[in-house]
């Protein structure tokens, strides 16, 4: 699937049952029997549409990578990495519309959430670059084409009207390959806090060592 047909936005379908609402509770309060109360019907149907939609449409959520705010880290191998990890997140939220039911939605929701937290934690923390590089270079993408797959495989079944054998067999694989990464993800980001903790540990450490060395340790053991 092209980056063209992934961007796509999908419209609510929720205006256009509202809409016809309105025309089933116009007609139980009054029959639509004169041209104009079909008329009335029609122009009070056109009124829902347009204030549902707009309505729905301010309460889209943003996309994952488009309020993320990149600063370099002064590590411009991290930096690389950051940059398409954004790119990724964008992406996501993308696919996000084209796959919205079910554990594989589930998951892209997790990998959505679990990436962001990376991408936050290595703007805000001294991380050394080898520690994303398989996540940045590797597991994200790779995530991104199984996802693209999928999405294409389920258009495919509705394009058909039905899901072959073989597509529903590659569609359940893709959806248990996704639930361990982003199992994976979600141990990339504990093992950042991880190491962050031992080294703060080890920044504890030295300074009781530093303070018993000049006598600034009072009572402490």
């Amino acid at each position: 699937m092209n980056e063209t047909n992934t961007e796509t936005k999908k419209k609510p379908v929720a205006p256009v049952y509202l809409v016809g609402l309105t025309w089933l509770a116009y007609a139980i309060c009054l029959p639509l029997v004169k041209t104009a109360d079909i008329i009335i019907a029609a122009t009070l149907s056109v009124i829902v549409y347009a204030v549902s939609s707009k309505l729905i449409s301010s309460k889209r959520p943003k996309a994952p990578g488009s309020d993320l705010s990149f600063k370099k880290t002064g590590d411009n191998e991290l930096d690389s990495l950051l940059v398409s990890v954004k790119d990724y997140l964008t992406k996501l939220d993308a696919l996000s519309e084209t796959v919205t039911s079910g554990p594989m939605a589930d998951n892209i929701g997790k990998l959505c959430s679990t990436g962001r937290g990376i991408f936050d934690f290595c703007q805000k923390n001294e991380v050394d670059a080898r520690q994303v590089k398989k996540f940045a270079d590797y597991y994200f993408p790779t995530a991104i084409k199984f996802i693209e797959s999928y999405a294409e495989l389920s258009a495919r079944s509705a394009e058909v009207g039905s899901s072959p054998g073989n597509i529903t067999e590659t569609k359940n694989k893709i959806e248990g390959i996704m639930g361990s990464i982003a199992a994976a993800f979600d141990k990339q980001l504990d093992n950042l806090y991880e190491d962050k903790a031992l080294d703060i540990r080890t920044d504890i450490e030295v300074m009781k060592n530093m303070l018993r060395a000049e006598g600034l340790a009072g009572d402490e053991k």
